[in-house]
Protein backbone atom coordinates (compact mmCIF):
# COMPACT_ATOMS: atom_id res chain seq x y z
CA UNK A 1 0.00 0.00 0.00
CA UNK A 2 2.81 2.73 0.93
CA UNK A 3 4.13 1.70 -2.95
CA UNK A 4 0.99 2.55 -4.00
CA UNK A 5 0.73 6.25 -2.44
CA UNK A 6 0.37 8.96 -5.29
CA UNK A 7 1.37 12.46 -3.92
CA UNK A 8 -0.07 13.61 -7.37
CA UNK A 9 -3.74 12.68 -6.18
CA UNK A 10 -3.33 13.72 -2.81
CA UNK A 11 -2.04 11.14 -0.58
CA UNK A 12 -0.36 12.29 2.13
CA UNK A 13 2.05 10.38 4.58
CA UNK A 14 0.17 10.46 7.20
CA UNK A 15 -2.77 9.51 5.21
CA UNK A 16 -1.05 6.94 3.99
CA UNK A 17 0.01 5.64 7.25
CA UNK A 18 -3.55 5.51 8.68
CA UNK A 19 -5.21 4.02 5.72
CA UNK A 20 -2.13 1.53 5.90
CA UNK A 21 -2.94 0.51 9.37
CA UNK A 22 -6.50 0.22 8.88
CA UNK A 23 -6.28 -2.26 5.83
CA UNK A 24 -4.05 -4.39 7.82
CA UNK A 25 -5.79 -4.61 10.89
CA UNK A 26 -8.76 -5.46 8.82
CA UNK A 27 -6.56 -8.34 7.20
CA UNK A 28 -5.03 -9.58 10.42
CA UNK A 29 -8.77 -9.73 11.74
CA UNK A 30 -10.21 -11.49 8.45
CA UNK A 31 -6.96 -13.84 8.69
CA UNK A 32 -7.75 -15.22 11.94
CA UNK A 33 -11.23 -15.19 11.55
CA UNK A 34 -10.41 -18.03 8.66
CA UNK A 35 -7.63 -19.66 11.01
CA UNK A 36 -10.73 -19.99 13.84
CA UNK A 37 -13.32 -21.30 10.48
CA UNK A 38 -10.72 -23.49 9.18
CA UNK A 39 -10.00 -25.37 12.41
CA UNK A 40 -13.79 -25.85 13.00
CA UNK A 41 -14.42 -27.28 9.33
CA UNK A 42 -11.43 -29.23 9.40
CA UNK A 43 -10.66 -30.28 12.74
CA UNK A 44 -14.22 -30.28 14.58
CA UNK A 45 -12.91 -27.46 17.32
CA UNK A 46 -15.99 -24.96 18.02
CA UNK A 47 -15.14 -21.76 18.11
CA UNK A 48 -14.78 -20.11 21.04
CA UNK A 49 -13.53 -16.74 22.75
CA UNK A 50 -10.13 -19.07 23.90
CA UNK A 51 -9.67 -20.18 20.20
CA UNK A 52 -10.65 -16.76 18.72
CA UNK A 53 -8.23 -14.96 20.95
CA UNK A 54 -5.12 -17.87 20.19
CA UNK A 55 -6.10 -16.97 16.54
CA UNK A 56 -5.70 -13.42 16.98
CA UNK A 57 -2.64 -13.32 18.98
CA UNK A 58 -0.79 -16.01 16.56
CA UNK A 59 -1.86 -13.47 13.90
CA UNK A 60 -0.18 -10.61 16.00
CA UNK A 61 3.27 -10.32 14.01
CA UNK A 62 0.81 -9.47 10.71
CA UNK A 63 0.12 -6.29 12.99
CA UNK A 64 3.72 -5.69 14.71
CA UNK A 65 5.84 -5.92 11.45
CA UNK A 66 4.22 -2.91 9.95
CA UNK A 67 4.47 -0.60 12.85
CA UNK A 68 7.68 0.92 12.50
CA UNK A 69 7.21 2.19 8.86
CA UNK A 70 3.31 3.43 9.75
CA UNK A 71 4.84 5.39 12.52
CA UNK A 72 7.52 7.00 9.94
CA UNK A 73 4.51 7.90 8.01
CA UNK A 74 2.21 9.46 10.57
CA UNK A 75 4.47 10.78 13.01
CA UNK A 76 6.97 12.02 10.83
CA UNK A 77 4.26 13.93 8.70
CA UNK A 78 4.38 15.97 12.27
CA UNK A 79 8.07 16.68 11.42
CA UNK A 80 8.48 17.41 7.98
CA UNK A 81 6.02 17.98 4.96
CA UNK A 82 7.98 16.06 2.80
CA UNK A 83 5.46 13.37 2.05
CA UNK A 84 7.74 11.50 -0.51
CA UNK A 85 10.51 11.38 1.86
CA UNK A 86 8.50 9.81 4.51
CA UNK A 87 7.02 7.39 2.02
CA UNK A 88 10.19 6.56 0.53
CA UNK A 89 11.51 6.00 3.91
CA UNK A 90 8.74 3.70 5.07
CA UNK A 91 9.09 2.00 2.02
CA UNK A 92 13.03 1.36 2.94
CA UNK A 93 12.27 -0.20 5.87
CA UNK A 94 10.00 -2.36 4.82
CA UNK A 95 12.64 -3.60 2.45
CA UNK A 96 14.78 -3.94 5.12
CA UNK A 97 12.60 -6.02 7.33
CA UNK A 98 11.46 -8.06 4.68
CA UNK A 99 15.09 -9.00 4.16
CA UNK A 100 15.81 -9.14 8.29
CA UNK A 101 12.88 -11.60 8.24
CA UNK A 102 13.82 -13.96 5.33
CA UNK A 103 17.45 -14.03 7.34
CA UNK A 104 16.30 -14.91 10.72
CA UNK A 105 13.49 -17.58 9.60
CA UNK A 106 15.82 -19.36 7.37
CA UNK A 107 18.33 -19.80 10.68
CA UNK A 108 15.55 -21.38 11.96
CA UNK A 109 15.94 -24.33 9.85
CA UNK A 110 18.91 -26.35 9.07
CA UNK A 111 20.23 -23.73 6.17
CA UNK A 112 23.48 -22.83 6.61
CA UNK A 113 25.04 -19.10 6.44
CA UNK A 114 25.46 -19.35 2.25
CA UNK A 115 21.33 -20.18 1.96
CA UNK A 116 20.43 -17.54 4.67
CA UNK A 117 22.27 -15.11 2.58
CA UNK A 118 20.30 -16.11 -0.78
CA UNK A 119 17.21 -15.87 0.92
CA UNK A 120 18.00 -12.24 2.58
CA UNK A 121 19.08 -11.36 -0.92
CA UNK A 122 15.74 -12.76 -3.17
CA UNK A 123 13.51 -11.50 -0.69
CA UNK A 124 15.17 -7.94 -0.55
CA UNK A 125 15.49 -8.09 -4.33
CA UNK A 126 11.64 -8.73 -4.67
CA UNK A 127 10.89 -6.37 -2.28
CA UNK A 128 13.19 -3.63 -3.83
CA UNK A 129 11.23 -4.63 -6.99
CA UNK A 130 8.06 -3.75 -6.45
CA UNK A 131 9.49 0.15 -5.05
CA UNK A 132 11.16 0.00 -8.69
CA UNK A 133 8.16 -0.91 -10.46
CA UNK A 134 6.00 2.07 -8.47
CA UNK A 135 8.76 4.28 -9.75
CA UNK A 136 8.79 2.90 -13.09
CA UNK A 137 4.87 3.01 -13.23
CA UNK A 138 4.07 6.03 -11.20
CA UNK A 139 7.24 8.11 -11.55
Amino acid sequence: MISAADLTSGDGAAEVGIFTFFTIAALWLAHSYAIVLGKWSSDGVTPSVQSTKAALNKELPMIAAPLLPINVLVLGSFVTSADQVLINLASAICVLELGATAFFSSGRSAAGMPLRLLATLVATALGASIILLKILLHG
